[in-house]
């Protein structure tokens, strides 16, 4: 489970980052720490209220629960529930049911809760006011009242973000065309969750070639390279080709991702790094990679 938030906030604008604690904090403080480690903003966080219980239901299970109420209980967020049985559990709920109270889990609990059971929220949430000097790697953080809470999320503020190219509706095209009736197509949210680790392994290797996305690339122009990304992700979640060593497999999509990203780069064209309407000298200079023999 992974909080979606944004790995790029475009310059001038706010952004919402939510934070999912291991257990339900009873406070929280936030800040806001640029690249060099200075503290920029001290915003003040919201623990998730809902508060609610787990309502008897003949036909319940690990997965599939009523509740009293679902009024705040939304799909791809993460809740507490407590049991005396197992004690506490974190659940991502599926999907909500507002006709009949049902609520479906991503994953299933330890057991099937009992009538009483608390259902509480534990995500944080918090907002970043808008940040006008671009740079990579500035930091999200949120701390609780106990010791070892604390949560961070790393961003960067760019001048235009670079939107996920791969989205859950390609995932699931995919699996269903090589696996017809496979389970991940019943789950939305581990779909939603293979897409964003197929377009982060993209972000990875462009951050490794000294080439930030968004300053470059169209996201059109990353079409290949997520292809092989979300191939490798669903490769090391099992879905492999009947007909091929799955190590093998892996380990060629890897190179076959490096050198989709490669030549991307090497088609590079010139950015206005500096945003003041015109190339300077070293923003028109063009990308050139070759070998060097003596």
């Amino acid at each position: 489970m992974r909080p979606p938030n944004p790995r790029e906030v475009r310059e001038g604008v706010t952004a919402t980052f939510r934070f999912r604690p291991d257990a339900r904090w009873t406070s929280a403080s936030g800040l806001v720490k640029a690249p060099s480690g200075e503290t920029i903003q001290t915003p003040t966080p919201t623990i998730d209220s809902t508060n609610t219980v787990v309502a008897s239901y003949a036909s319940a299970s690990e997965s599939i629960i009523k509740l009293a109420s679902v009024a705040s209980v939304a799909r791809g967020v993460v809740y507490i529930v407590t049991s005396s049985q197992w004690g506490d559990a974190l659940v991502e709920v599926s999907s909500v049911d507002p006709a009949t109270a049902l609520v479906t889990l991503v994953e299933p609990l330890p057991g099937i809760p009992d009538a009483g059971d608390a259902f509480r929220g534990s995500e944080v949430w918090m907002s970043v006011a808008a940040i006008t000097e671009r740079a990579l790697g500035y930091r999200a953080i949120v701390r609780g009242g106990g010791e070892g809470q604390e949560e961070t999320a790393r961003f960067d503020v760019v001048y235009q973000p670079l939107s996920e190219i791969i989205t859950a509706r390609d995932v699931r095209r995919h699996v269903a065309t090589a696996w017809p009736n496979h389970p991940f197509l019943r789950d939305e949210e581990r779909l939603a969750d293979i897409a964003l680790r197929a377009s982060d392994r993209v972000r990875a290797r462009l951050r490794e070639a000294d080439r930030y996305p968004d300053r470059y690339f169209d996201a059109s122009d990353l079409s290949e390279s997520s292809d092989m990304a979300m191939l490798l992700v669903l490769a090391e979640s099992g879905l492999v080709p009947g007909n091929v060593d799955p190590t093998e497999y892996r380990r060629g999509l890897v190179f076959d991702l490096r050198d989709a990203i490669g030549g991307v780069i090497q088609s590079n064209i010139p950015y206005d790094a500096n945003a003041d309407d015109a190339l300077d000298e070293d923003e028109a200079a063009g990308i050139w990679s070759g070998r060097l023999y003596r």
